[in-house]
């Protein structure tokens, strides 16, 4: 067995990939499924690691791979990591956190390892819940592996990592579905939620003030349409109404929740007939017919909130000087400008253009962003402002240009290869915000990768690019605007586009 963490890849002997799980020092902390390997060549297979992984490798030790199937162990190699190399072997996140990488290769602190209290403190948030959206007018229902762990074993799945909420809508066209959803949101939010959309039927919960901020809610919301039940993102299944009209009791920890009834037709419409083997490494496959539906009525808003909290956590120690844009872009702002600083991450360049004392505003949907340069800023730089906001969420960006309406002075917005690792659907509504913004006059300064990265990865945004044509393009969707400039620095090996875009009119 051969680790390369600078790869991302783990090589296994053998003909054909299997379903395998990585331990470190006992802990299971990764499933790799067949699905992630390349075919064997020359007797060896290669299983391609989420980026996560090396970031949370952390001291010396062996690193043992078993099977997912038995148990088995297959093979185990000593490790050393660069981080704390003297160390024991551990897995755990910069605060010392043990934790795992989810299916979707993301850092998830599982109740095997939280303490009874975390995981007793997240069923109450979800009775709490329970109880607004009830409130709202719904009948919520437990799903997911918060339903799968409790009919299966009795308890909570050991892997699992956030509670899931379920509830299906009295509307049958899925734009009412929507509207209702968001409707929802609000709701949610006026009572003090945080909520973190993922599509126009699915939403997080969060509570960053609670001892349960490991853990989140995600509600699903579906429906009926010609008596086929949809529930975004994976199920589309003839259930039987009545599932969900006459919900059963299950007590799980002492917290009574209500679920489908029988809950059998709702797991098997989810996970499929083997719903009762355990599958630590399990993959949703949504059915392609499905798949197309759900993406072209309620869109998929993931913003890959988890990647970039994770990425400005593991750089949040690094110091480096201000990007060259950013020095540039500085010296051309006025006294009475206002800068807006789109996406600033781990704060380096947001630094350098507080120096000067200009009103600043800052945007970053990523909470490590925020705690890390906020603790940056500490309190000598007054005239800064940090605000979590996705940017690729209209409503958001449209009630923060309402509260910066009236405002005086021009508008300088600023952001450094943000535009490339963004969505395509989330990109016109970062533009409508600059559009919003340059009413009172300035400029928008945003540098981008128009060449992919070399190890090209849709989990991993920073490899994705946009080329010029594309960015011609994005423009074009607000009428208002011009680009004033464009220069491609040819010599770096992403080809860094800097370009100036302002308010149509004279230069």
């Amino acid at each position: 067995m051969k680790l390369d963490l600078t790869r991302s890849a783990l090589e296994m002997p053998g003909d054909a990939a299997h379903a395998i799980e990585v331990r470190v020092s006992g802990r299971r902390v990764l499933t790799l499924t067949a699905e992630v390997a390349d075919r064997s060549v020359d007797g060896v297979v290669r299983y391609h690691l989420p980026p996560a992984f090396g970031l949370t490798l952390r001291g010396a030790g062996d690193l043992v791979v078993h099977s997912a199937e038995t148990g088995a162990e297959l093979e185990r190699v000593p490790v050393r990591s660069a981080v704390d190399p003297d160390g024991a072997l551990r897995f755990t996140d910069e605060a010392g956190q043990a934790v795992v990488l989810n299916k979707w290769g993301h850092h998830s602190v599982t109740f095997g390892d939280a303490d009874r209290e975390t995981v007793a403190d997240l069923l109450r948030r979800t009775t709490e819940v329970f109880a607004e959206l009830t409130r709202f007018g719904l009948k919520p229902w437990i799903m997911g592996g918060t339903l799968l762990g409790p009919v299966r074993s009795g308890a909570l799945l050991p892997h699992d990592d956030d509670a899931d909420v379920g509830y299906v809508s009295s509307y049958e066209n899925p734009l009412d579905a929507a509207l209702e959803s968001f409707e929802l949101q609000r709701f949610l939010e006026d009572a003090g939620h945080t909520v973190i959309r993922y599509s126009a039927t699915q939403m997080q919960i969060h509570f960053p003030e609670e001892r349960g901020t490991a853990f989140h809610v995600d509600v699903f919301g579906g429906f009926y349409r010609d008596d086929i039940f949809m529930q975004p993102f994976h199920v589309r299944a003839p259930i039987p109404r009545d599932t969900f009209e006459q919900l059963t009791e299950i007590v799980i920890d002492g917290w009574p929740f209500a679920a489908p009834n029988p809950p059998e037709r709702w797991l098997e419409a989810n996970y499929g007939p083997t719903w009762r083997t355990p599958d630590t490494g399990h993959r949703f496959v949504t059915p392609p017919d499905a798949a197309r539906r759900y993406e072209t009525w309620f869109g998929n808003t993931n913003q890959h909130l988890h990647f970039w909290d994770e990425e400005n956590a593991s750089h949040a120690d690094e110091t480096a000087r201000p990007s060259a844009v950013a020095r540039a872009f500085l010296d051309r702002v006025p006294a009475d400008a206002t800068i807006y600083d789109l996406g600033f991450g781990t704060g380096t360049d947001l630094l350098h253009l507080a120096s000067r004392g200009h009103r600043l505003v800052g945007m970053d949907f990523s909470a490590s962003a925020l705690r890390s340069v906020s603790a940056q800023l500490g309190s000598s730089h007054p005239a800064v402002e940090l605000h979590r906001t996705d940017l690729g969420d209209r409503r958001q960006t449209l009630a923060l240009a309402i509260g910066e309406s009236g405002r005086t002075g021009p508008a300088h917005v600023f952001a450094a290869e943000l535009v490339h690792a963004m969505t395509l659907e989330a990109r016109p509504a970062m533009l409508n915000l600059v559009a919003l913004l340059l009413r009172r006059g300035g400029e928008w300064m945003a540098t981008f990768a128009t060449v992919p990265a070399p190890r090209l990865s849709v989990d991993d945004p920073t490899t994705w690019h946009l080329t010029v044509s594309e960015f011609r393009q994005l423009i074009e969707l607000e009428p208002d605007l011009q680009i004033r400039s464009i220069e491609v620095a040819m010599a770096t090996d992403r080809r860094i586009a800097t370009v100036g875009v302002a308010r149509k009119g004279p230069s």
